[in-house]
């Protein structure tokens, strides 16, 4: 997207939020990154637009934001289906972390066990 098509799209969503669009507002939603100059001239053009053009324009972002969430969800699903070898190593990590603390309980329950199978002998003795 060029920066007047940023600038004019940042003045549409200002409208669509029901405040009349200003610099000052594009300004702020936009940061530094656009200079002055550029900043009225997308404004000036998106106060010349017709409602149909506006209207198109609407059309055009639902658009983009509905092609955006459809290519999140396929990039979250690949994430989901591919893990990167990153991921692979925080879950491996945090498997490896499980299966000692496991481990650790196991030996614990072995010795109380063994513990009180002792206790149970010697009770059986004394009888």
């Amino acid at each position: 997207m060029s920066p007047l098509d940023t600038i004019i799209t940042t003045a549409h969503a200002i409208v669509s939020s029901g405040k009349p669009p200003s610099l000052a507002l594009i300004k702020r939603q936009l940061g530094t990154q656009y200079p002055m100059p550029v900043l009225i001239q997308g404004l000036q053009q998106y106060k010349a637009m017709t409602e149909q053009e506006k209207h198109v324009l609407s059309q055009d972002i639902l658009a983009l934001k509905e092609d955006k969430n459809k290519k999140d969800i396929a990039d979250v699903q690949t994430d989901i289906d591919n893990p990167t070898s990153v991921q692979t190593q925080a879950m491996m990590t945090q498997l490896q972390q499980y299966i000692s603390v496991l481990t650790q309980r196991l030996d614990a329950l072995t010795q109380e066990h063994a513990m009180l199978k002792k206790k149970v002998a010697q009770l059986e003795n004394n009888k």
